[in-house]
């Protein structure tokens, strides 16, 4: 008998994309992570573990 685990959901179209813009951006402009994030419609949270390349937090 053969297990399958369950399919995730693909993410948002372009996502890579779109992180890869916010970090360069990041870097060349030093604007604030927020604004960027308002920018690019991603959660401020979302952006400051892009630009700092940190994982969520564990509980």
């Amino acid at each position: 008998m053969t297990y399958f685990l369950p399919r995730q959901k693909p993410g948002p179209v372009g996502k890579v994309v779109v992180r890869e813009a916010l970090v360069a951006e990041y870097w060349k402009t030093r604007a604030s992570i927020r604004s960027l994030a308002r920018k690019y419609g991603v959660s401020s949270g979302t952006a400051w573990r892009w630009v700092s390349g940190k994982r969520a937090r564990r509980f």
